[in-house]
């Protein structure tokens, strides 16, 4: 009979000699010989799925126990994934800014050398002129290295296929960095831990420039006698 050989071979496929000895499995071996027609492919099936809705509500204990660990160590390595892939991406935006501020200061440096060689002057209509362009340039060079950053994160964001399209990763990355969070776009599921992290990135980077911004805007007015 093919449907007996059939059973026959998926007991001895599952590794259980006393399979057809067991009479909890007489019921299947019953019904399955009232399916004349059923083909190898379609016995093997039945039996599957018989053992499945017969005894997958009286798994042993154990098994679901191995089961909670598993997907509780799944649940654990995401997190620590996500913290070690933000951790790398930070370092990388704080050295990209740290280097432009250390451009800025060496240049800045520069012309007050220049301008210490020459005789002190009293306040000129031109010395305001100077602070303005100063400060301009200084913010544009620390807002290129802001657009760097965002561009990392964004490049970062399609590596790890959170996004469809670019323009949607650099669009959450700016909304992120600037902790403004509209909320219209957000990270997956299993990478939300990072909007975090690039809204903490962001926050650094803003104080950082502000703090270098202040210190540029009174070294100006002191040296232009303002």
């Amino acid at each position: 009979m093919v449907e007996y050989s059939c059973f026959v071979c998926f007991a001895r496929m599952l590794g259980e000699d006393h399979f057809l000895a067991s009479s909890k499995y007489s019921t299947i071996l019953i019904n399955l010989r009232s399916y004349q027609g059923l083909c190898g492919e379609e016995c093997l099936i039945y039996c599957l799925t018989t053992l499945i809705n017969q005894h997958w509500s009286n798994m042993d204990v154990r098994w679901r126990s191995i089961l909670s660990r598993c997907n509780t160590a799944n649940y654990m390595n995401n997190i620590v994934t996500q913290i070690f892939l933000g951790s790398l991406v930070i370092p990388i935006t704080i050295f990209v800014q740290v280097w432009f501020i250390r451009t800025a200061m060496i240049r800045l440096k520069a012309i007050g050398r220049n301008q210490q060689s020459n005789t002190a002057a009293p306040y000129h209509p031109t010395h305001t002129f100077k602070v303005v362009l100063i400060l301009s340039i200084s913010t544009l060079w620390l807002l290129a290295a802001l657009s760097i950053a965002i561009w990392i994160w964004a490049g970062f964001f399609q590596l790890l296929g959170c996004f469809s399209s670019l323009e949607e990763s650099l669009y959450f990355s700016m909304v992120s960095f600037t902790t403004v969070g509209f909320g219209d776009v957000t990270l997956p599921q299993q990478w939300r831990i990072l909007s975090g992290m690039i809204a903490a990135n962001g926050l650094v980077l803003f104080g950082l420039n502000t703090a270098f911004l202040i210190e540029v805007l009174h070294r100006t007015l002191v040296r232009e006698h303002i």
